[in-house]
């Protein structure tokens, strides 16, 4: 009979926060690519300058920073979207990947 060993005791905890820095690299990395891709869209569609620009990334960036420990937060823009008209359907609202953190200790 082989033994179960789980995989956050495979890796030494040095191992695991690595990973989550490089996860949470990844994900800084994609975000900037999304600001980037609205940026362009909102300057060559409709006319933002780098003013309005730069307060639409400022407003955005606080907003998220805001509302971070808000539990109902997704679900609340979610209402507030189909509202509005527009299906993205809804999110998943467990936090995984902190729970995965709060698991490993990180």
């Amino acid at each position: 009979m082989k033994a179960r060993i789980p995989p956050q005791n495979r890796l030494s905890r040095e191992t695991l926060r690595q990973c989550a820095e490089y996860a949470n690299s990844l994900q800084d990395a994609n975000n900037k690519r999304i600001f980037k891709l609205a940026c362009y869209v909102l300057h060559v569609y409709f006319g933002f300058g780098t003013i309005r620009l730069l307060r639409f990334i400022s407003f955005l960036d606080e907003f998220i920073r805001k509302n971070e420990g808000n539990e109902v937060f997704w679900e609340q823009v979610d209402r507030d979207m189909k509202r509005l008209g527009m299906e993205f359907g809804d999110e998943e609202y467990e936090d995984i990947i902190g729970d995965w953190k709060k698991k490993n200790g990180l």
